[in-house]
């Protein structure tokens, strides 16, 4: 028994002294293969301190660079629910008010509609004939309307400008079956284009904006559409246009003489820092009175939402005040108090 004692004590210490000659060899093979790294004549103490001077630098150069922008936090400054204030040019939030928060659109989804008409590529000259069993619905909802009849042969400009303009239900429904077939497949197709411009809390259900649950956005998301949409010419010299005159038919011989709605109701609200360009309005029971507007100073384009106004002169008096505050020359360094 003491025999097999003393062998398993030799064991033991035999083991003991093999995991210290290890240890001590990969130390030693560490700081070999450190020493190749460090060039002729410098010391690993110095090295060390070169690291610790570096990590120096580097932290505070890092505690030196500029802070993001925060967009100032609007709220009893505007009547709107919701707003989203943005320098497009800089890419430059000024302001928001539950600016990410679900709203409904209402007209503002007109957009949407223009945007994909004018990316169709369909010629402008495209007839269309209207027909009674696709205006009677919108009148029964009692949607806006360009004023259209059955059996009226117009353009696919005049259904763009409609759209825009007077905020024509009946052509932003044409403008969907001539597009897609259908409104139904025309909302997928919006649906998908609102994911590729990265309007993730937005979805459609229709072409015109007329309520659904469903069908919901938020300032934001509105904003990065009416970014978008500018950057087509077609689209950009519509939102800018304040009367147009329809072709000629056998129902209007002399065309029809439409006017710019949102040009009509800032026309007493016309800001100072900025030119006004134009824009799109809204309004429904449920999302209130809304306005997606544009406007420059110099070589900056700005972008105003507005949205969830509880009178008629909200949105348009919540804009001027919102461009001439933030924007131009007034607004280059908005401050929050």
């Amino acid at each position: 028994m003491e025999e097999q004692k003393n062998k398993r004590g030799k064991v033991g210490l035999a083991a003991f002294l093999l995991a210290d000659v290890l240890l001590i060899g990969a130390a030693a093979y560490m700081i070999v293969m450190r020493q190749q790294d460090i060039p002729a004549g410098v010391s690993l103490s110095s090295t060390a301190a070169a690291t610790t001077e570096t990590w120096a630098a580097e932290t505070e150069a890092a505690s030196t660079e500029p802070e993001e922008s925060v967009p100032l936090e609007l709220t009893d400054e505007i009547d709107s629910r919701f707003a989203y204030v943005w320098n497009v040019t800089e890419d430059r939030v000024l302001a928001e008010k539950n600016g990410q928060e679900r709203m409904y659109p209402a007209s503002m989804t007109k957009l949407m509609t223009l945007l994909l008409a004018c990316e169709s590529g369909i010629a402008m000259d495209t007839p269309y004939v209207f027909d009674k069993d696709m205006l009677d619905p919108l009148i029964a909802q009692g949607a806006s309307r360009v004023g259209f009849e059955p059996e009226e042969t117009v353009t696919f400009a005049d259904l763009l400008y409609g759209s825009i303009l007077s905020s024509g239900g009946d052509a932003t429904a044409a403008l969907a079956e001539v597009v897609d077939g259908d409104e139904a497949s025309f909302a997928k197709h919006m649906n998908r284009r609102a994911q590729d411009l990265g309007m993730f809390d937005t979805h459609f259900v229709n072409a015109s904006g007329l309520h659904d649950d469903e069908h919901y956005s938020t300032a934001r998301d509105i904003a990065l559409l009416l970014e978008k949409t500018l950057e087509n010419a077609t689209c950009r010299e519509i939102l800018s246009t304040s009367v147009y005159t329809t072709s000629r038919n056998s129902v209007h011989p002399n065309g029809m003489e439409i006017r710019s709605v949102v040009e009509l109701r800032m026309q007493d609200y016309q800001p100072e820092q900025v030119k006004f360009q134009g824009g799109k309005t809204g309004f429904t029971d449920q999302a209130g009175y809304c306005l997606a507007s544009f406007a420059e100073q110099g070589s900056d384009t700005y972008i105003v939402v507005v949205a969830g106004g509880e009178e008629k002169d909200a949105p348009t008096q919540d804009t001027q005040k919102l461009y001439d505050l933030l924007c131009g020359a007034s607004g280059q360094n908005p401050e929050q108090d």
